[in-house]
């Protein structure tokens, strides 16, 4: 198959740590209107703690199985962590509040830890330099598809 980064992206990537890939052309509106029906199909309704379809919803459904399995993320990943293979370990599709309804910082003075670490807080994974720098990479791969427009004030992204 061929690459879906280019040398200039990869090279991105090894400084930034981030690469941003324009679909157009490699995935088709006909699939992007179909992961986003499917994305919408699956939230509706749906009561968890971080606003996401459940697992089992997630694993029974085909239209969301046709989405995560499309051939452009296991191409990417392959070449960001320079390897013949990977593997997927989590596909959690979610929405983000705006900060309004959310825990707020730390420093506010209605933060409300229980309430952030509902709506989608995380625990950073640290990779060693020797980690990144061997082949394959001994790292994970995050790769986000936006299925609409994220604007400003839902935040940093």
């Amino acid at each position: 198959a061929a690459p879906v980064l280019s040398d200039a992206q990869l090279a991105q990537f090894d400084e930034l740590g981030f690469v941003l890939l324009d679909t157009d052309g490699l995935v088709s509106p006909a699939w992007l209107d179909e992961a986003e029906a499917t994305w919408d199909r699956l939230k509706d309704g749906v009561e968890h703690p971080n606003n996401t379809a459940s697992a089992v919803e997630r694993t029974t459904d085909e239209g969301y199985a046709r989405a995560v399995s499309h051939p452009l993320f296991e191409g990417a990943a392959k070449q960001i962590l320079r390897s013949d293979s990977v593997r997927l370990i989590e596909d959690g599709p979610h929405i983000r509040e705006p900060a309004a309804t959310m825990g707020r910082d730390a420093g506010d003075d209605d933060f409300d830890a229980a309430k952030s670490w509902a709506h989608g807080c995380h625990i950073d994974w640290q990779v060693t330099e020797s980690g990144f720098l061997a082949t394959p990479r001994r790292d994970l791969c995050a790769i986000w598809m936006w299925l609409n427009d994220v604007p400003a004030e839902r935040g940093a992204m």
